[in-house]
């Protein structure tokens, strides 16, 4: 299984991004991929965009692991401080 993930990912990448759903294809690969080897500490920042291609939501938790890997301290801290998820698709945000 784990092959076969990383086979659709090296072909989606050599074939490139012609519409979103070439993309949100990639990242839910990903996520997959993460499950079955078990990465996901090793690439928070990768971990945290696939997380949201996939949801409407990204809860605080989330996000406050994504800033301490933001290579600009203090970008997005704004973002942190908030008390309720930050990013809705739903909303418009």
């Amino acid at each position: 299984m784990q092959s076969e993930i990383v086979r659709k990912l090296n072909c989606q990448l050599e074939h490139g991004f012609e519409r979103e759903a070439d993309v949100i294809y990639v990242m839910a690969e990903v996520r997959k991929l993460f499950e079955h080897v078990r990465t996901v500490r090793k690439f928070p920042v990768l971990a945290f965009y696939s997380n949201w291609a996939l949801h409407t939501r990204i809860d605080l938790a989330s996000l406050r692991r994504f800033v301490r890997c933001d290579p600009v301290p203090g970008r997005l801290a704004r973002l942190v401080s908030a008390e309720q998820p930050i990013y809705s698709a739903d909303e418009g945000h």
